[in-house]
């Protein structure tokens, strides 16, 4: 046997087939020009993709800066001038393209999205297409058959493929952006009812939103998938104290405690469900071991004085204020509460020192400028 040939052996054959390799081709040396930017074009998406806010449907959404391109009369189109729109909105639709394809690239304008009734796109154009076009794809939207042309070719997947819903809830989130981070994270548990990251921070934009109901369902679908979650549980009993179920929230909070002895908040929490139920004794017990856990819990030390007040133990309450702004000196919660205090025991030049205290620290804090006002017009 030579060498440059493909030789072909058959089992039982004496015969041996010999084929040629191709004749070799040289390439002649040039410059290579990289290109490293994502190569951009009119693209079905497999996976519709929600948009930051609710739009009207199925129909086009063109995204300008100024004048932009004329949409044909004949079809549903929704044009949003960016430039004249909140700036918040320019914001979230560059998360959304940033996070569109796994090539990220900033928003340019003009944007033209096809998006169904459910507020979602299905389609991007790199450009502005024929009106003819538009109409075909506003028809096959509406026909139900947007995903098969998202693939290149016929075939079927063994493992379908799925678009991170949570990478962009996530990224919407930490934008600052929590309400617009809700249909993303809502795509995830659709798609992955078991993806308990994904409640857990739906459990915390509700809350944060004070939707305490809908908040309580989310922590207790966290729980359902992970008993002994502490963060659910202490969550699950915050929710229920706002909803002032205090049987749930002691609870909630007791089986906290015990899946984390070391939970400042779960222990602050289960001291305010007992005071709640004039349990005063066991509630001074479980904010004086949160402080124990972490001396400089404001909302600890912030209860506890409290609770010394409404006993009617002032002194107490003054020590317990006094604590916290020493190892806090930028909580206001803490001078207003004490500067209260001492108006209700009528020593008013004591709670103007503290307010004019906290002006010193805070420059300008609104709260302090108008209490001491409030103080000094009496």
């Amino acid at each position: 046997m030579r060498a440059g040939f493909l030789y072909k052996i058959e089992e039982g054959s004496q015969e041996i087939k010999a084929t040629p390799f191709r004749e070799r081709i040289n390439i002649s040396a040039a410059a290579v020009q990289p290109v490293n930017q994502p190569d951009f074009a009119a693209t079905w998406l497999f996976d519709p993709v929600p948009l930051p806010e609710p739009r009207k449907g199925p129909g086009f959404l063109l995204l300008t800066a100024g004048a932009g391109p004329a949409m044909p009369a004949s079809l549903p189109c929704e044009v949003v001038d960016v430039t004249r729109a909140p700036q918040d909105l320019a914001a979230q639709y560059s998360i959304l393209r940033r996070y569109l394809f796994e090539l990220r690239t900033d928003l340019e304008l003009p944007l033209l999205l096809l998006i169904d009734d459910r507020s979602r796109a299905n389609k991007i154009y790199a450009e502005m297409p024929p009106a003819d076009m538009l109409q075909e794809d506003l028809r096959t939207l509406q026909a139900g058959r947007s995903a098969e042309l998202s693939l290149p070719f016929p075939g079927r997947y063994y493992t379908r493929p799925h678009r991170n819903y949570f990478k962009l809830g996530s990224a919407f989130y930490w934008a600052g952006y929590p309400d617009q981070a809700i249909p993303y994270l809502e795509e995830t548990v659709r798609t992955s009812p078991d993806n308990w990251k994904a409640l857990l921070a739906l459990a915390r934009i509700h809350y944060e939103g004070e939707r305490w109901k809908v908040s309580l369902e989310h922590f207790q679908r966290v729980l359902d998938i992970r008993p002994n979650h502490a963060d659910a549980m202490l969550g699950a009993g915050e929710v229920s104290l706002k909803l002032n179920d205090l049987p749930a929230a002691e609870k909630f909070l007791r089986k906290a405690v015990e899946i984390d002895p070391k939970s400042a908040d779960a222990a602050n929490q289960l001291g305010l469900a007992c005071a709640r139920q004039n349990r005063n004794a066991e509630a001074k017990q479980w904010f004086e071991k949160a402080i124990a856990i972490h001396r400089d819990h404001t909302g600890a030390i912030n209860n506890l004085a409290v609770l010394y007040a409404e006993l009617g133990q002032s002194n107490d309450a003054i020590a317990a204020f006094r604590y916290g702004i020493e190892v806090a000196p930028e909580d206001d919660e803490l001078y207003l509460n004490l500067g209260r205090l001492y108006v209700q025991m009528g020593d008013r030049e004591k709670a103007r020192d503290l307010m004019r205290q906290l002006l010193a620290k805070k420059p300008g804090d609104p709260v302090a400028t108008r209490a001491l006002r409030e103080l000094d017009s009496r």
